[in-house]
């Protein structure tokens, strides 16, 4: 009888432990975040500094600092993007930041690096074609999920790192 206890209580303690690994791959799921492994895919990134001059755009989500250089305005937004705004970047063919509203859901590359810009987790990834280089960010907030894709001709480590100071001062209204 002793040894049915000791079975019984082994067993009870599996049935909790796989009741946790399953809530937790719940929540993954239902935030849509990759499966990542944390000592390759994370890299801290703090204290960016740009030394250009730097102005503010504010619209009607967020406000965020950007280089003079750039023509930054809002565009015209589809469903299901709240806000769009066109970063108006000259070396980029494309260049949007996108507004979505706290349920979107987005399915991420499985070998997208997580970034920590001022205690923000974020997604990024790149495509690279024959003739593209695309930088895309992605960043979920309790209040909305920020979407940045910009694609230039080739890879440009000034503009990601443009890029990076933009999301590090990104504000939700």
């Amino acid at each position: 009888m002793k040894y049915l206890y000791w079975i019984l209580g082994i067993i009870l303690f599996l049935i909790l432990i796989l009741f946790f690994i399953s809530k937790i791959a719940l929540i993954r799921q239902a935030v849509n975040l990759p499966e990542t492994d944390n000592a390759q895919n994370n890299t801290l990134v703090t204290n960016i500094k740009d030394d250009q001059e730097l102005s503010t755009f504010q619209g009607g989500n967020l406000e965020f600092s950007f280089p003079k250089s750039w023509a930054v305005k809002s565009a015209d937004s589809s469903y299901p993007a709240i806000e769009t705004i066109d970063l108006g970047i000259p070396e980029a063919i494309s260049d949007l930041l996108l507004i979505y509203p706290a349920d979107y859901q987005q399915n991420l590359p499985a070998d997208c690096q997580v970034i920590i810009l001022n205690q923000k987790q974020i997604w990024k990834w790149t495509e690279k074609g024959e003739n593209y280089f695309s930088l895309n960010y992605f960043m979920p907030t309790q209040k909305a999920k920020t979407k940045i894709i910009v694609t230039l001709q080739k890879e440009d480590k000034p503009i990601e790192s443009q890029l990076d100071s933009l999301l590090d001062s990104l504000e939700f209204k």
